[in-house]
């Protein structure tokens, strides 16, 4: 204010200067110069309270509209960060009701909408009606019960007390099992020893080679046994009848009765060790009372051909039908052959129709159909394959 006062005098200087000049001012001019005074003040207050007031409207405006805005943002931002605190909610849960409540909350105009709708769908797959087996197949311990189902052996150590076992495995079955079954339980000797066998039954020596050492390292016992026949038979592996008989000692150490009938026979026969049937015996025995058929089959046919005791066919033929009660083809073959000597039937084949998994294989059929009676007991838990071996359990197809 002050200012424009003083920037009014000076204009009224100059006037008053540039007139002086021309005229001199009479009395009654006084009046006019101080109107024109006057006008100049009125015009520079009227200039500066313009100024004011525009500044003044502009800032109310300013005001005003901030007044109206900020209510806007700071009310976005507060739903944002809602929306954020709820879609963290959301994503812990993970599930499809959550999803659908974020969307009806939020809608499309959702920050995290096109997320929420993608896993509404996955989740939705996720639900639909399955087969139970499907689904379950999924289960680390389901996946390796079917593996022991079709790859376990009967007389395995490890062999979990609910399964059965198999004498020798489908490979076309056993074999996507147990791999499978490995995948969902890396390092799992059991499952190693399981897909060994089944490799073993494809004729895939060194897959089960390499299966079965690795089942050693992670602590499976049965392993060393089948290692040994291995290299016992040259399969896989150069025949080594030391390294043989190392890897049978090591099974039987361990309460592994195939370990303990393979070395017996290996003293029995006296390959690669001295022969000693007394050792021989001892083995058996000890197999025996595991449940070793093997060892009562070894164990009768001691008796049989008198081999480190007196022979006695009496004893012998009881060792081979509580072996062949068991299964063992062998002992089955040796009570035919007494049932000849003894002039007395013993055990004879007799043609019976199997129904093997809903399969009706009808007599005379290639597919197995051959049993056998042990004084009158007939022993359906083996049959004779495609080449013409006894093996046991029920055939699995008809020919």
């Amino acid at each position: 204010m002050r200012a424009l006062r003083k920037a009014g005098d000076r204009i009224f200087k100059s006037i008053k200067l540039l007139t002086a000049r021309r005229w001199k001012p009479r009395q009654e001019s006084r009046p006019i110069m101080m109107r024109i005074k006057v006008f100049l003040h009125t015009l520079s207050l009227a200039a500066l309270l313009s100024s004011a007031m525009g500044a003044g409207v502009s800032h109310a405006q300013g005001a005003s509209r901030a007044q109206l805005e900020r209510p806007e943002t700071a009310a976005a931002s507060l739903d944002r960060q809602a929306e954020l605190i709820f879609w963290q909610s959301v994503a812990r849960a993970d599930t499809r009701e959550m999803y659908e409540g974020y969307l009806q909350k939020f809608g499309e105009a959702g920050e995290f909408s096109i997320i929420a709708q993608q896993r509404i769908k996955e989740l939705s797959k996720s639900t639909q009606p399955f087969d139970a087996p499907l689904a379950n197949a999924a289960r680390p311990d389901l996946l390796a019960a079917n593996c022991d189902r079709l790859a376990m052996s009967p007389f395995a150590l490890s062999r979990p007390s609910e399964i059965v076992g198999v004498e020798e495995p489908d490979p076309a079955e056993a074999v996507p099992a147990c791999e499978a079954a490995l995948r969902a339980s890396p390092s799992n000797g059991r499952l190693e020893y399981d897909l060994g066998r089944a490799y073993w039954s494809s004729r895939k020596y060194p897959e089960a080679i390499r299966v079965w050492e690795q089942a050693t390292r992670n602590g499976n016992k049965d392993a060393f046994y089948e290692l040994g026949m291995a290299s016992y038979k040259g399969e896989g592996v150069p025949q080594d009848y030391a390294r043989a008989a190392a890897l049978f000692k090591r099974a039987a150490e361990d309460n592994v009765s195939g370990g303990m009938v393979a070395l017996g026979s290996m003293y029995d026969r006296g390959v690669f060790v001295q022969k000693d049937y007394a050792h021989a015996r001892a083995l058996y025995e000890q197999a025996i009372q595991l449940g070793s058929r093997g060892g009562l089959r070894n164990m009768g046919l001691l008796y049989y051909n008198g081999f480190g005791v007196r022979k006695d066919l009496s004893i012998a033929r009881d060792y081979l039908e509580r072996a062949a009660k068991q299964g063992d083809p062998t002992s089955i073959k040796l009570l035919a052959d007494l049932s000849n000597k003894s002039g007395r039937v013993v055990a004879r084949p007799q043609q019976v129709a199997f129904h093997s998994r809903g399969v009706h294989c009808p007599v005379g059929s290639t597919g197995g159909n051959t049993a056998w009676l042990v004084r009158g007991m007939p022993l359906n838990n083996f049959h004779t394959n495609n080449r013409g071996q006894i093996v046991a359990g029920a055939p699995t197809r008809c020919n």
